[in-house]
């Protein structure tokens, strides 16, 4: 192939299917925890979504808090003592179980 002096951009799509062989792939699913529960349903009865939190506890705590850093809190994968008070206070919940 040559190129003259536009670039030619080649893009391959491969699907792999790890059922085909008979193989089976067990995929965990992270379950939230109690905290986790409270945070949704909180959310729930306030009428606000995740991106409304994650706005809230970046001002309040000036921290790196991001929707996949929200989701490792609700499923116990991680406990930032600072942010999770946050939380607690944001969403009127008393404290973290």
């Amino acid at each position: 192939m040559l190129l003259s002096s536009t670039y030619n951009i080649l893009h391959f799509c491969v699907i792999v299917n790890p059922f085909s062989k008979g193989e089976n792939v067990k995929v965990e699913k992270n379950t939230l925890t109690p905290f986790g529960k409270e945070i949704k349903k909180r959310l729930v009865d306030l009428d606000r979504n995740h991106s409304w939190l994650i706005t809230q506890v970046c001002s309040q705590t000036g921290l790196y808090f991001d929707r996949s850093y929200l989701h490792k809190i609700m499923t116990g994968k991680l406990d930032t003592p600072k942010v999770v008070q946050a939380i607690c206070g944001i969403l009127d919940i008393p404290s973290a179980p």
